[in-house]
């Protein structure tokens, strides 16, 4: 009775401090980022596909995968690991043509001394469970009651893979969406939220991270298109977190009511070569609180730069990245470049910039230097109805490995990305002779991506932050945002840094509670000081 009586004091003192408090702590701490079973022996190729509006996604797999990319980690929370082969062995493998969702326990191991790692054992061992969801474009949510066959099954490389597969008939499909008032073309995407948590074996931090690959897909089965492409890439989760991994409607334009199909298939596949659970270094959770602002600059051909005021879109990716884009209609571009008292037709490429910024009150200056930045940046042309493109080029340009300032203002990132021998015909014609160089007046937009990947960012020169008590959001202050912060962690919605644990602890007993928000509250209010 006495918990229940504090519970309902720090309320009172917390709705009196703003009413955002509850919304928040409703609000579960879930990333929302944004086929293969026909003929048993019909062999179905990796494809990457991309992010949902970005094609700027770089998978690595279908190939040898180094996973030493992963982020940096403690060493003190890793286990002695065996002696199992070189890093290069220990690499993440899979085979084109292989199915998602059957057992290969059998089948020669392509290295005669298989064996699973330790860091691989302490990934496997969490507790993943996996909900599947259907979107729809007026935001609207659909949870499905399907039955996943799980297997979990040896690597024919090493380690082990856990195989998802469920299948949904075309008339449970029809009535669910007739149930609705939804059709088919109301889909936006499917989501793969996959939760992430402690198995009866394991007790990691909050702050721990689980690494490891997953490859998803959507299709549906017919008797005349057994071929479907798969998304594959290495993903980095919290611990005791979910996330949305989403991929595109099968039928994207494609009218379904016309398609003949049996029914749809929903395919899921964690894979453990080289996965692991690690607690991240303080110098890379110092290099993540940065924040970055991508800018776009329109370079001509005589070297002239012509800076835009274009503003990506950010997204957060899957494995410690970030993703912005935005499109350009070629009348915008046109104009920034005639502003300038110059003509579209000296249009040679686009360069990327950067600006960026942190938070106070957490040891970071100006001058801290981060190490292990990847930048990729990319350019999508799309050609005017009246035209057709001969051959799309990859006008990717990257920067990897790199070392910048924690404040960056207009950081030229040595990302260029251009025009360079793309062709394009009138439309109708047939390629060959007819070709000729693309030129702007050929061009209807243009899109333009930034991919910044810090997952092996590490920071250098930053001072050790002063823990305040009831500071849990560490911004120097004192206030809602703070009460609101631990509110979302006792009532399990949002995880805290060590660093925010030691803030939040304001009475000293080693626990989180209510007895702590109370605290707080009242600090905030002015009733009581800590």
């Amino acid at each position: 009775m006495k918990k229940i009586i504090s519970f309902a004091a720090a309320l009172m003192i917390v709705a009196g401090c703003g009413g955002n408090v509850f919304s928040e702590m409703r609000t579960q701490n879930t990333v929302y980022a944004v086929g293969t079973d026909s003929k048993d022996d019909l062999e179905l190729p990796m494809i990457p596909i991309n992010d949902m509006s970005s094609s700027a996604y770089d998978s690595s797999c279908g190939s040898e995968t180094d996973h030493s990319s992963f982020p940096p980690f403690d060493e003190s929370s890793r286990a002695p690991e065996k002696d199992s082969g070189s890093e290069d062995d220990r690499s993440s493998k899979y085979e084109e043509g292989s199915s998602m969702a059957y057992d290969d326990s059998s089948r020669p191991s392509a290295d005669p001394e298989w064996s699973e790692s330790e860091d691989e054992a302490k990934a496997r061992a969490l507790d993943y469970k996996l909900d599947t969801v259907l979107v729809f474009k007026d935001g609207t949510e659909k949870k499905l009651d399907i039955d996943y066959e799980v297997n979990t099954v040896k690597n024919s490389v090493r380690s082990y893979k856990t195989c998802y597969s469920a299948s949904m008939s075309r008339e449970k499909a029809e009535k669910l969406f007739a149930d609705m008032g939804k059709t088919y073309n109301d889909v936006d995407r499917v989501e793969y939220r996959m939760t992430v948590s402690d198995g009866k074996d394991t007790d990691h931090s909050d702050d721990c991270k689980a690494a490891y690959s997953l490859v998803r897909a959507v299709y549906a089965v017919d008797n005349t298109t057994p071929y479907h492409a798969r998304l594959c890439e290495d993903v980095i989760q919290q611990v005791n977190s979910t996330v949305a991994y989403a991929f595109p409607w099968c039928f994207g334009e494609k009218r379904a009511e016309d398609y003949d199909y049996n029914k749809l298939m929903f395919v899921l596949e964690i894979n453990y070569s080289g996965a692991k659970v690690y607690k991240p270094t303080e110098a890379h959770k110092k290099a993540m609180m940065v924040e970055y602002a991508p800018k776009i600059a329109l370079k001509l051909k005589d070297g002239t730069e012509i800076m835009t005021d274009l503003v990506p879109e950010k997204t957060v990716g899957y494995h410690d990245n970030y993703r912005y884009s935005v499109k350009a209609d070629m009348k915008d571009i046109t104009k920034y470049i005639t502003d300038a008292g110059r003509k579209v037709e000296e249009f040679d490429r686009a360069v990327g910039y950067i600006d960026s910024s942190y938070p106070a009150g957490q040891g970071i200056k100006d001058d801290c230097v981060i190490s292990g930045f990847d930048c990729l940046f990319d350019m999508n042309i799309e050609t005017l109805p009246q035209y057709s493109q001969v051959n799309h080029l990859s006008t990717l340009s990257r920067m990897t490995n790199e070392e910048v300032p924690a404040k960056c203002d207009a950081l030229r990132i040595l990302c260029e990305t251009g025009m360079d021998g793309h062709t394009c015909v009138n439309a109708g014609e047939g390629f060959g002779s007819n070709n000729f160089e693309m030129k702007p007046s050929h061009i209807k937009s243009l899109t333009f991506f930034f991919n910044i990947d810090m997952r092996d960012a590490e920071m250098s020169g930053y001072s050790d932050v002063k823990i305040v008590k009831g500071d849990v959001t560490g911004d120097g202050k004192l206030n809602v945002a703070d009460i609101v912060r631990t509110a979302a962690y006792v009532k399990g919605l949002r995880p805290l840094t060590d660093e925010m644990r030691a803030a939040a602890d304001v009475n000293g007993d080693k626990a989180i509670n209510v007895k702590d928000i109370v605290k707080i509250a009242a600090a905030v209010k002015g009733i009581k000081p800590l």
